[in-house]
């Protein structure tokens, strides 16, 4: 997995290169390939305005534990702009509800990235089977679970965040859905991969990286303490709920079907 990370980063042709940072696993482990290699990283990370979170902090901490510059996204809390902003998620491709609230952000993170090339975590939580749905039915199925997503089209937002990408005249590296990555995972059980820590795979390829650092566990970016999901839901209370939905699914359809615009 180490060394599939490291070539994926040599492959990026520019020397300046962006990462999308949290305070996950995932992200960091992105950030310690691309040092390694000794690529000029910038980091990126996001805040909703008024509204300071963990992940945020750690990301910042970490990014400054390794001598990494370190850039604040902020978002914008007013709903009008969130309004204007979910119509041109719709345009980019954006139909469901993780569409809309995990490709927010990234709207005002590709904005700000100044790096020709990003290369992100995006997608590794695919490996691990860690969503409850997973955890569920397919933990003794690891695999059946990891080929559902992989053959995904709407996976994690892939195709929406290569069209952002494009649209900003930028490359986006994703290494850990590269297929020589999925082929590092497949046939490996839950406890393999999760065991003795979440993610253990990752801690173990660069494990004196990570011994310096604190990482948060799996949490999706727009739930937690984000504050994105709840932002969200400030739409019910705004002129586009006309037909008093319950959960900001039902405006989202609407926006879909074209009677919000």
């Amino acid at each position: 997995m180490r060394d599939v990370l490291l070539k994926e980063a040599k492959a990026i042709k520019s020397d300046n290169v962006a990462v999308l940072l949290s305070a996950g696993v995932d992200s960091n482990s992105c950030m310690f390939a691309l040092l390694e290699i000794h690529k000029q990283v910038s980091a990126y990370s996001f805040v909703l305005n008024g509204r300071m979170s963990t992940d945020y902090l750690g990301a910042s901490r970490n990014a400054r534990r390794f001598g990494v510059p370190f850039h604040s996204v902020l978002l914008p809390s007013d709903v009008g702009t969130l309004q204007n902003d979910i119509l041109r998620l719709h345009a980019l491709g954006a139909r469901l509800k993780t569409d809309y609230e995990c490709m927010w952000p990234m709207l005002y993170a590709y904005d700000a990235i100044t790096e020709d090339a990003i290369f992100s975590g995006l997608g590794a939580d695919a490996h691990f089977c860690l969503s409850k749905k997973g955890m569920i039915h397919y933990r003794d199925d690891i695999d059946a679970f990891r080929k559902g997503l992989y053959d995904s089209p709407t996976y994690t937002q892939v195709k929406l965040h290569q069209t952002l990408a494009s649209q900003h005249n930028k490359t986006t590296y994703i290494p850990y859905l590269v297929d020589a990555m999925k082929q590092e995972f497949l046939g490996t059980t839950w406890n393999e991969v999760n065991r003795p820590r979440q993610k253990q795979p990752i801690l173990n390829a660069f494990p004196d990286q990570f011994r310096l650092i604190k990482v948060r566990p799996h949490t999706n970016l727009h739930l937690g303490d984000s504050g994105i999901s709840n932002h969200f839901k400030l739409l019910l209370n705004s002129n586009w709920n006309t037909s008093n939905h319950k959960s900001v699914v039902g405006i989202f359809n609407a926006v879909n079907r074209g009677e919000i615009q």
